[in-house]
């Protein structure tokens, strides 16, 4: 099937208020349809106004590679080197401490009961260290 008759077959399927009815959709993904890069317009709007958007790691890589002039190649590098010592130094049972930014540290989660869910039976939880993070005070005051 080619591109044409996809989308053909696509805004047929979409436009049938049945359908619609039964798979739930809204304007938003409708407008996909019509005009792919006004839904991508769109979209990105209303993940900015619900503050939905999330940055992963490629998406660091870029943006640390553009910002300080740099391939992304070395920029991940870079990332992955910071992450391996933040890790490493965790694992060693050491904290971990930016001025401005925030901290990491390893604390340990003593073994307690709990409850499954499902059962409502009491089940033993196993000790455990976990990490924790407590931003600084120039990164709490530039978020609010």
């Amino acid at each position: 099937m080619g591109c044409k008759n996809r989308k053909k077959s696509l805004t047929l399927l979409t436009n049938n208020p049945s359908y619609q009815q039964k798979q739930g959709f809204t304007p938003i993904l409708l407008a996909l349809t019509a005009n792919p890069y006004k839904f991508v317009e769109r979209l990105n709007a209303f993940l900015t106004t619900f503050n939905l958007f999330t940055m992963n790691k490629t998406e660091l890589i870029d943006a640390m590679a553009s910002d300080a002039g740099i391939t992304k190649a070395a920029a991940k590098k870079a990332l992955e080197s910071f992450l391996g010592n933040v890790e490493g130094s965790l694992k060693k049972g050491n904290r971990v401490s930016l001025v401005g930014f925030g901290s990491w540290s390893v604390s340990k989660r003593n073994a307690r009961e709990g409850r499954n869910p499902s059962t409502g039976k009491t089940i033993q939880i196993a000790a455990k260290n976990v990490v924790k993070f407590k931003a600084g005070s120039d990164l709490a005051s530039s978020v609010n």
